[in-house]
């Protein structure tokens, strides 16, 4: 059986931030009433301070900022769409879809399996394309859903 990576806790549409810092402040503040999170201001900073030391940017305009981290007890993932590209150090460019998550320390397995599919399904033109046009936060939804079963 393959891989499913887990639902979003929130899903940003069009967010307006300059930067990777101002990004990830953003999409880590989705989680503030996730019960998985126990310490969101720990977790915001090791999220910043991770991407700062490596940046995560992919290809085709997408990045993943992560942290493995103990102030989250499960996968936590937020799934993010920015009006303008942000540079997350990809070399062919700037980013517009993000997908940020939390691993806790004993979840390496679940985190690889979870680079994996992402990986694997934004390497999909098509996919990317209706992340990026999705009218509203249900039809995102229902995009990544199919993703996951994929």
């Amino acid at each position: 059986m393959s891989y499913t990576f887990p639902q979003a806790h929130a899903v940003l549409l069009d967010m307006e931030c300059l930067d990777r810092p101002s990004l990830i402040r953003t999409m880590a503040a989705a989680l503030a009433d996730c019960p998985d999170v126990v310490d969101l201001e720990s977790f915001t900073r090791q999220l910043i301070r991770r991407e700062l030391e490596t940046p995560t940017g992919l290809e085709f305009g997408c990045a993943l900022p992560h942290a493995r981290s103990a102030a989250v007890e499960e996968i936590v993932l937020v799934v993010g769409r920015s009006r303008e590209p942000i540079d997350f150090g990809a070399a062919d460019g700037p980013a517009r879809l993000f997908f940020l998550f939390g691993i806790p320390e004993h979840c390496i397995t679940q985190y690889l399996k979870l680079v994996a599919k992402l990986s694997t399904l934004l390497k999909s033109a098509e996919f990317r394309q209706r992340l990026l046009e999705a009218r509203d936060e249900n039809e995102l939804r229902a995009i990544l859903e199919e993703g996951r079963k994929a």
